[in-house]
């Protein structure tokens, strides 16, 4: 046991305990819990006459130890800017580890439903458009039907004279659930605005890669809705975006995060070096 309680105090103090002269830590009184649903401070302390009397006090007792990281509001207002920060040094030490892994226990369990939410986001937007693309590349399609099916005309068709309509509804239906998770994904993207602000928002490169894919899946749809031209282009842009926003999603996890981490600075050393080169491509 830690040498700050070692002191037991019987009497709950009516004031804040004193400080180790060391560690500064307060020297709280053990604190025996027990498996009753009860109030802890409903116990009698473990000297007492009347714990041996008391037949609902059974069971193991266990000494715990409460103890505070860092000053008060530290977790809210103080962790953030560190993160900012970025700093390996501070990310090294103790303390901090333990800050992380309490955060990381808080948080997990949001950040891999949110996942699986991407997951399902990128499953429905690229199978949609892959019905839709295998459907105009037969050459029976268009001598079949004379125009492009929207997802009414489909409906409407015989589905027993050829599989085309109902693979344009599969892809009409599939990219509508895309969209409806993309809108989902751009709500919380709008409300982190709001908290930290459009100028810290804007100046993570995570936050605008992720806004772009969620904004090219909804154009997309818009695109198909109305039929417009040069689909192909922005299908293309669209796809191409929200894969590389994959990577926004695993940097959370860890056998991820150091290999995303290792290409960004590879990406970053290779664009100084293509514009040295560019320099000297000039200069020739």
């Amino acid at each position: 046991m830690p040498i700050h309680n070692r002191a037991v105090v019987i009497n709950p103090p009516t004031s804040m305990p004193p400080c180790h002269p060391d560690t500064k830590a307060p020297l709280h009184p053990v604190v025996y819990s027990y498996t009753e649903r009860t109030p802890l401070w409903e116990y009698p302390h473990n000297n007492d006459a009347s714990n041996k009397r008391n037949k609902k006090l059974r069971g193991p007792k266990i000494a715990v130890e409460a103890v505070a990281v860092g000053p008060p509001e530290f977790i809210s207002r103080t962790f953030p800017d560190l993160a900012k920060a970025g700093s390996v040094e501070v990310f090294q030490t103790e303390i901090m580890g333990v800050i992380v892994r309490f955060l990381w226990q808080r948080v997990r369990q949001y950040y891999v439903r949110q996942f699986r939410q991407y997951c399902l986001l990128l499953f429905t937007f690229v199978f949609g458009i892959f019905c839709d693309l295998w459907v105009h590349e037969q050459k029976d399609y268009l001598k079949l039907y004379g125009k492009e099916l929207m997802f009414a005309d489909a409906l409407m068709q015989d589905h027993s004279q050829s599989p085309f309509p109902l693979l344009i509804i599969v892809s009409r239906m599939s990219l509508f659930i895309s969209n409806i998770l993309a809108v989902l994904f751009l709500s919380r993207e709008v409300r982190q605005m709001k908290v930290h602000g459009l100028q810290d928002y804007f100046d993570s490169g995570w936050n605008r890669l992720e806004l772009s894919g969620y904004f090219f899946v909804t154009l997309t749809n818009f695109w198909y809705l109305f039929l417009l031209p040069w689909k192909n282009v922005v299908i293309s842009i669209s796809i191409m975006v929200l894969i590389c926003t994959t990577m926004a999603h695993l940097r959370g996890f860890a056998k991820y995060s150091p290999i995303i981490t290792t290409f960004l600075q590879i990406v970053n050393d290779m664009g100084a070096f293509l514009r040295i080169v560019f320099l000297l491509w000039c200069g020739t």
